[in-house]
């Protein structure tokens, strides 16, 4: 089998939604159910591993959301130097006539 990945997807609707109706006709009307054996055989051998892949997803997603919970720390206090303490000499702008 060659290594090229294959996807498949789904839709979920809501039935309590305004939208359904509208969505639900213009899906009936446009899907087209073109499934082929060699992508079922792929996506099948993809999902093989797919309870370890997953405990590993929830760790690093775990791990990142609870980074992401700490508080941030503070910033220093805001400090802004006199103008005469820049350690630069002001710009003094001449007149082009």
């Amino acid at each position: 089998m060659n290594n090229e990945q294959v996807m498949g997807g789904a839709v979920t609707l809501a039935s309590c939604s305004k939208y359904y109706s509208a969505i639900k006709e213009t899906l009936s009307a446009r899907f087209l159910n073109e499934y082929f054996a060699a992508d079922a055989a792929k996506l099948l051998s993809n999902s093989q591993d797919y309870f370890p892949r997953s405990a590993i997803l929830n760790r690093n997603a775990l791990t990142l959301a609870t980074y992401l919970r700490k508080p941030a720390p503070s910033p220093p206090p805001l400090s802004l130097p006199f103008l005469f303490e820049l350690p630069f000499p002001l710009l003094r702008f001449h007149h082009v006539y």
